[in-house]
C-alpha cells in the first residue's frame, strides 16, 4: 500500500476489528537522499549519528537479532556496528545539505517537498534534520533504516541473516527490490525502469569491519566503507495511532490516512 503523492508504502501493521491498522511501519518507495559514507573521518563520530554509547550497542546485538553474524566476535566498537547502530537509532538526527556537493557522513539531496515546504538549493540554506523531512506522520513516531532481518522477515525467509540477494518471487511488490517498482508504485509521473540505485541498511556488512551493508537496485547485496548511496526511510508509527488504507482519490492507488 501507498499514496500517489508522498511516496511512502505500508511494510506491515496489525489490522483492527474496525478495519483500521496499528504498529504501523511504512517505507520509501525510492531514494529520496543520499549518505556520504566515510568511515575513518572524524565527522563520522562528531555529526550526531554514530552511535557510540555502550548500553545502545549490546542492545542493537539483540535488536539484530542472536543469532545474527555480528562479526569480529561481537566487538561492539568497530566502525561497521556504530554506524548501523546509528541509522538505526541516531537517523532522524542525520543533517541533510542541499548544497551543490555531498559532505562527509551527511546527507545529501537536491530536491524534496516535505510538508508542502521545498528544500532545494534555491530555498534551503541550513542544513535539515532527516526527522524534519522524512516524519510524515508527527511527533510520535520513529524514523530510521531497516535492518536485514527485518527485510529477510518480510520476504519470508526462513534465514533472517542471508545476504543472498533479493529475488523477484521474494519481493513482486518491489518493497525493497528498486527495479520491479512501477510508475503508480511511486506516484512519479516521469518514472522509468528503477535501472540503477543502491541505498543503506541500517546493518553491518559481515566481510568487512569497517562496512555497512547496501541493497542494489536489482536486490543484491553488499557493503562500503566509503561509498555515497541513498537512504530508503522507514517510519515506524506509535501503536496508539491508527491510520486507514483507501483509495481516497477514486484512482486505484490506496492512500495511508491517519485517524487519530
Amino acid at each position: 500500500m501507498y499514496t500517489s503523492t508522498n511516496g511512502w508504502r505500508l511494510v506491515s501493521g496489525t489490522e483492527n476489528p474496525d478495519g483500521t491498522y496499528s504498529n504501523v511501519k511504512i517505507i520509501s518507495t525510492g531514494i529520496p537522499a543520499l549518505l556520504r559514507y566515510v568511515y575513518n573521518d572524524s565527522t563520522a563520530e562528531t555529526n550526531g549519528w554514530w552511535e557510540t554509547d555502550s548500553t545502545k550497542l549490546n542492545d542493537f546485538k539483540t535488536i539484530l537479532t542472536n543469532e545474527y553474524n555480528l562479526y569480529n566476535n561481537g566487538n561492539i566498537t568497530v566502525p561497521n556496528i556504530k554506524g548501523a547502530a546509528g541509522l538505526y537509532y541516531n537517523f532522524e538526527n542525520l543533517n541533510i545539505s542541499f548544497k551543490k556537493s555531498m559532505q562527509y557522513n551527511k546527507g545529501f539531496a537536491k530536491s524534496i517537498i516535505s510538508n508542502e515546504t521545498i528544500y532545494d538549493v534555491d530555498h534551503t540554506t541550513d542544513e535539515i534534520t532527516a526527522k524534519t523531512l522524512f516524519n510524515l506522520i508527527g511527533t510520535n513516531a520513529k524514523v530510521r533504516l531497516l535492518t536485514l532481518p527485518e527485510i529477510n522477515i518480510e520476504i519470508g525467509r526462513d534465514d533472517i541473516d542471508s545476504t543472498s540477494q533479493i529475488s523477484t518471487l521474494e519481493d513482486p511488490n518491489a518493497l525493497y527490490r528498486l527495479d520491479q517498482l512501477t510508475e503508480q508504485q511511486t506516484g512519479i509521473i516521469d518514472f522509468t525502469t528503477y535501472d540503477k540505485g543502491t541505498y543503506w541498511l541500517a546493518s553491518p556488512y559481515p566481510a568487512n569491519r569497517n562496512s555497512i551493508l547496501i541493497i542494489k537496485f536489482n536486490g543484491g547485496k553488499d557493503g562500503d566503507t566509503d561509498g555515497s548511496y541513498g537512504v530508503r526511510p522507514a517510519i515506524v508509527i506509535n501503536s496508539g495511532i491508527r491510520v486507514k488504507i483507501i483509495d481516497t482519490n477514486n484512482n486505484g492507488v490506496p492512500e495511508i490516512v491517519v485517524v487519530n
